[in-house]
């Protein structure tokens, strides 16, 4: 059976397999640490309180609403049962799920390329076919992965 790390001749397609198969790891490093950087970084905007390094203020991520609206002239009361708040919701359970997030998808890359090593070097009773599809599926694992960053990270700039 043929594998692509045999001693036979390669063909143009052999060529081009290796090719996408040394792309696609490349960018599974690039993404891991990416990844790797983020989450300390993630876990940098829980931090409670407002703080100042050198001439950067840094407050944190919270979704606040004013406590009257004006609607076609008319104003509106909002009630919240806790004052301590002041209308204002923290957005630790969205960093949290960033991080969670990352975390999961590096452990779908590692689980991944572990699987694809073990068809490659047929030293485990898969198929690729099988290996194409969990590829598919961990592409769309890192697109989820890539918008949870990002709009945490617009988040964060705002």
């Amino acid at each position: 059976e043929e594998t692509v790390f045999g001693n036979r001749k390669r063909s143009k397609m052999d060529n081009c397999e290796l090719v996408f198969l040394f792309l696609t790891r490349g960018l599974y490093a690039v993404f891991v640490g990416v990844a790797l950087a983020a989450v300390p970084e993630a876990f940098d905007l829980l931090q409670d309180g407002f703080r100042s390094s050198g001439s950067t203020l840094h407050v944190p991520l919270e979704i606040c609403r004013p406590n009257i609206i004006e609607v076609d002239g008319t104003s509106y009361r909002i009630e919240q049962g806790d004052n301590n708040n002041n209308g204002c919701l923290s957005l630790d359970l969205l960093v949290s799920a960033c991080c969670a997030s990352f975390v999961i998808s590096i452990a779908a890359v590692a689980i991944f390329l572990g699987v694809d090593c073990f068809t490659r070097c047929q030293k485990h009773n898969t198929h690729r076919s099988m290996v194409m599809g969990m590829g598919l599926f961990l592409c769309f694992i890192l697109l989820q992965a890539g918008f949870c960053a990002g709009s945490l990270a617009r988040e964060a700039e705002l």
